[in-house]
């Protein structure tokens, strides 16, 4: 719809908007029911964020009834706003699981499950921008108490069962520290290839997300390999032949799904927000290269502060990015790390024979002359009927095929 483009994180102009729309929407010629109800949506949405849970409340109950059969996205909102409201009425008490709402409120049907990432997607980072992280962390407990993730910082929808969930790991624990510690001990081979790598004109250099990067330019990566990218090139390789070599043939990099190894360099002055990776057989390795030597922050926070990792030159870190992290570069020097993704120890062969059929990579349709080379692979995840309970339990937001 063309007026829901000019919704922004302005409240007060999108909610005068949208309320200017409500208005007039019973009087709009050929306006379709379905249109409507996302006229209203976006309207409550806006009120939430603002913090208007009453008013949303209010309206909401004014509009449905307990035995009427409403869309899951006004159920959901409306059993959220309860839930918000006895917590900012008793915010020094601990909030009481109401068993009758989760079971109300349990998806049950994929669409049912869209709706719940779509609410939880965009209060994600609307919330965020406003500051309001305890209302976001509600929203994130719900969202678990519902079965969409596995808990409130560990945020993958369709998990694959069976897997430890650990935001900081060992590198005895991942079960590949010979390698880990062979990459440790070259670091600064690996260093010096990465930097003449970062001068050179060589393709492959990809930037991190607009959402969790506003400034593009302040997140490059630099991939050898990973995401149906031509791994280990010679126009790269003969930059960085030692981390080539040492990479190349190491299986569990890459046969890890969806998985990369790229140098990554985050420029002065530049924070990439929170976020998370999006599924949990991965783990990421950081092996620091070049750290600023400062008073200010540069360093990686896990699970809003549970855990702080400092990065020290040469000394390898293994962590689960299914959990929520955000980066820190807040010197007036650049930071430069290599990272190695690994699947996760804990796969079944059967688990990574499924996944790997259920990955694919296409490019994407339209004109891509004028865009960067990460934008020419687009991986593409549909499960079979048959990998329940294997790649994912229950509901999953990933077509299924009868095969």
């Amino acid at each position: 719809m063309v007026f829901l483009s000019d919704l922004n994180h302005k409240n007060e102009e999108s909610l005068d908007l949208l309320e200017e729309l409500m208005d007039k929407a019973g009087d709009i010629e050929g306006i379709e029911q379905d249109e409507l109800l996302d006229f209203s949506k976006q309207y409550l949405k806006y009120l939430f964020i603002s913090g208007e849970y009453e008013q949303v409340d209010r309206i909401l109950e004014m509009n449905t009834s307990p035995d009427s059969d409403i869309r899951y996205d006004f159920k959901f909102l409306r059993g959220l706003t309860r839930r918000v409201l006895q917590a900012t009425e008793n915010p020094n008490k601990e909030l009481e699981k109401d068993e009758e709402l989760i079971a109300d409120l349990k998806p049950k049907t994929q669409e049912d499950l869209q709706h719940l990432f779509y609410f939880t997607n965009n209060f994600d980072e609307s919330l965020r921008h406003y500051g309001k992280t305890d209302i976001l962390n509600i929203v994130f407990d719900l969202a678990v108490d519902l079965g969409m993730y596995p808990s409130r910082f560990q945020r993958c929808t369709s998990p694959v069962p069976g897997l430890r969930a650990k935001p900081v790991w060992t590198i005895e624990e991942t079960g590949y520290q010979d390698k880990l510690l062979e990459l440790q001990a070259n670091w600064e081979t690996i260093r010096d290839e990465g930097l003449a790598l970062i001068a050179s004109p060589a393709p492959n250099i990809t930037y991190g997300e607009k959402s969790i990067n506003p400034i593009k330019e302040k997140w490059k990566q630099f991939i050898l390999g990973g995401f149906n990218f031509e791994p280990f090139p010679d126009h790269m390789c003969k930059f960085t032949p030692t981390t080539c070599k040492l990479l190349k043939d190491y299986s569990p990099a890459l046969d890890c799904p969806q998985g990369t190894i790229k140098f990554s360099y985050i420029s002065a002055n530049a924070h990439v927000l929170p976020h998370t990776g999006g599924n949990n057989y991965r783990l990421r390795a950081h092996l620091p290269l070049v750290v600023p030597k400062s008073e200010k922050r540069v360093e990686m926070i896990i699970n809003q502060g549970e855990h702080v990792v400092k990065w020290e030159e040469g000394k390898l870190v293994v962590f689960d990015d299914s959990f929520e992290h955000e980066v820190y570069n807040e010197s007036s020097e650049n930071r430069l790390i290599l990272i190695i993704d690994l699947i996760h120890p804990d796969m079944t062969e059967l688990q990574k024979e499924r996944l790997k059929r259920a990955i694919t990579y296409k490019k994407p349709e339209g004109d891509t002359k004028n865009k960067k080379h990460n934008d020419n692979h687009v991986s593409i995840t549909e499960m079979s009927e048959s990998d329940e309970g294997i790649l994912f339990n229950g509901l999953t937001l990933y077509p299924l095929l009868k095969r």
